[in-house]
């Protein structure tokens, strides 16, 4: 019981540290901007955000791995959102076309829902999606199934922007919760509009 209440209350104190330490930083960015001058338009936000809608697309390559097998191929994905202040919400899917170590074909199918922000040229995000995933089975040309609910972070870099555009580079991580762990990276060119 003692070890438990320690613990506990080490817990705690590592909370309370960690409000303590992001307190100052979500006090100032609730701070209302400064006051634009007379005749200057409003500001929208961070500098190179606006409101609005948009849409993504990209394409590239992936390493997959389940149940220690690995899968290879291409990735490629769309999403469409819109920003909001300092936060940009996506809904949208991924798609996965490859092949396992041992060349059987491989497909997934991934619908999910992702929160970023910016700092920068660099965007930094996360979000959660449903995965749907098909093997063909080496005796017969049916597929082997499964679902599995996962987790997703990306880091992506503005190459060239024009206004509210740009070209990316993403660098992405997938982790779903199947029968087996299947995790792996990604790495993509795309183009935000």
């Amino acid at each position: 019981m003692r070890r438990r209440i320690r613990s506990s209350s080490r817990r705690w104190g590592g909370a309370a540290a960690l409000c303590g330490l992001l307190a100052p930083a979500l006090a100032s960015a609730q701070e209302a901007p400064p006051a634009a001058p007379p005749g200057a338009p409003a500001p929208e936000g961070p500098a190179g955000w606006k409101r609005g809608f948009g849409v993504k697309l990209h394409a590239g390559g992936s390493w997959q791995s389940f149940y220690s097998l690995a899968i290879y191929g291409a990735s490629f994905g769309a999403a469409a959102g819109g920003t909001l202040e300092h936060v940009a919400l996506w809904g949208g899917f991924e798609g996965f076309v490859g092949a396992t170590e041992f060349g059987l074909p491989a497909r997934m199918f991934r619908p999910s829902f992702a929160v970023e922000t910016h700092l920068g040229d660099f965007r930094l995000g996360g979000g959660a999606g449903l995965l749907l995933l098909a093997v063909t089975r080496a005796t017969s040309t049916s597929s082997m199934t499964s679902t599995a609910f996962g987790f997703s972070g990306h880091l992506s870099y503005d190459l060239v922007t024009l206004d509210q555009h740009a070209i990316y580079l993403e660098a992405r991580m997938n982790v779903d919760l199947a029968s087996a762990i299947l995790w792996g990276p990604s790495g993509a060119l795309g183009f935000r509009y």
